[in-house]
């Protein structure tokens, strides 16, 4: 790590790329957002075919 700076963008990164896609949140019903957004997807694909 050369510097401070550099330390804040690799821990800002790993945190807004994979920590808050992976850990649960209150408003995706204590699911992770990418397994929230598979389930909406999964919703809409089924509601798509029973729609015709």
């Amino acid at each position: 790590m050369e510097n401070y700076q550099q330390a804040y963008v690799l821990v800002f990164e790993y945190i807004n790329t994979f920590y808050n896609t992976v850990r649960i949140h209150s408003h995706c019903n204590y699911m992770s957002p990418n397994d929230y957004e598979k389930l909406y997807a999964n919703y809409k694909k089924k509601a798509a075919l029973i729609a015709g």
